[in-house]
């Protein structure tokens, strides 16, 4: 099985995904203020791994690009997604 992480270095994080579908939010990073409560979904299948904003107050950002709310973008390996302030590198 393949392990996915979302990891920032900086700050020590390392959140292993272990579900196909994971809404992410303040839960996940209590200290990080502008991280919605329910801030994000990530979602694998077979057709790759996809990332949701859910209309979060602070947007989200795949590679310095914000997305729209509610259009699922794909994400690769290795690219960068900005959750409100807190920068996140996705590690298959």
């Amino acid at each position: 099985m393949i392990k996915y992480y979302l990891v920032n270095k900086e700050k020590n994080i390392r959140m292993r995904i272990t579900k196909d579908r994971v809404i992410i939010g303040r839960a996940h990073f209590p200290n990080e203020t502008t991280i919605s409560r329910k801030h994000v979904e990530l979602t694998i299948h077979e057709k790759g791994i996809f990332l949701e904003d859910l209309m979060s107050s602070n947007k989200t950002y795949i590679n310095g690009l914000p997305i729209p709310p509610h259009k699922p973008l794909e994400i690769k390996a290795n690219q960068e997604i900005k959750i409100g302030k807190l920068a996140l590198t996705l590690i298959i």
